[in-house]
């Protein structure tokens, strides 16, 4: 690996994979911070419960993400926004075998 970006984007690469995978552990009150039951068809986010029927919403906030994406791929240039979000995961993986 040569380069200050690559380097960096290898690091938030691992940051964002290790935080994808300890926000379920993290506990919130009685519960974990994040809990998707499936069974009893509630998803709980730090103790907000969503039902299914709360689509709208989650669509919403979904709408709000994407256009923050946009805002910020406007004002940072594709050079930030391909460091944030790597398309090519393959030296992760290549670094884990």
């Amino acid at each position: 690996m040569k380069g200050i970006y690559q380097k960096l984007r290898q690091k938030m690469g691992w940051l964002l994979m290790i935080l994808f995978m300890g926000i379920p552990w993290i506990p919130y009150g009685d519960r974990q911070a994040i809990l998707l039951d499936i069974g009893q068809q509630q998803f709980n986010f730090f103790g907000t419960t969503l039902w299914p029927q709360d689509l709208t919403l989650l669509a919403t906030l979904f709408m709000i993400a994407a256009f923050a994406l946009f805002f910020c791929y406007h004002l940072s240039g594709p050079g930030l926004v391909r460091l944030l979000l790597p398309t090519n995961r393959m030296d992760l993986y290549l670094h884990l075998v």
